[in-house]
């Protein structure tokens, strides 16, 4: 199985906003378009621009994103579909560092299509059946499309 590494902003969104666009520079190869890969949270800590253009995005998508209550800094993610609110603090997103998170199927890529989790001029990699993996699994990442190490294998495919 193949490992995809992501920034942890947005693989919180795909875990919990509902993103299920990777968008990318480079196509996905052929060989694994239909193939169920894990999806990782690289080491990188986000800084506040990466958070703005997070909610700008979110936005986009229908999220309303207001203050939370009680947590400082903290954000409650609002939906007008009437679905539930997703709050997120900024340890959520450490918590995702380093660690394979979910699996996913690459259903596609385009470069065409538009819609507010595309980022304009990249190649948007079409993710589906997402499974969150339990417990995340620390693991060190790399670039581009990496191989899981043999060992953690059976435990993923029960998933």
């Amino acid at each position: 199985m193949r490992v995809l590494s992501l920034h942890v902003e947005w693989l919180f969104c795909i875990l919990h906003l509902g993103k299920r666009v990777e968008n990318r520079t480079w196509e996905p190869p052929p060989k694994f378009i239909g193939k169920r890969i894990a999806l990782h949270g690289t080491q990188r800590i986000p800084n506040a621009a990466d958070l703005e253009a997070m909610f700008e995005t979110a936005r986009a998508a229908g999220w309303e994103i207001l203050p939370h209550p009680l947590y400082e800094p903290g954000w409650v993610f609002q939906h007008g579909r009437g679905e539930r609110p997703v709050i997120m603090q900024p340890e959520d997103l450490l918590a995702l560092r380093g660690r394979l998170a979910a699996l996913a199927v690459i259903r596609g890529h385009s470069t065409d299509r538009t819609g507010p989790w595309r980022a304009p001029g990249l190649v948007h990699w079409d993710l589906g059946d997402l499974r969150p993996i339990p417990g995340p699994i620390l693991l060190k990442g790399a670039q581009r499309l990496w191989r899981l190490p043999q060992a953690l294998l059976p435990e993923l495919v029960k998933l």
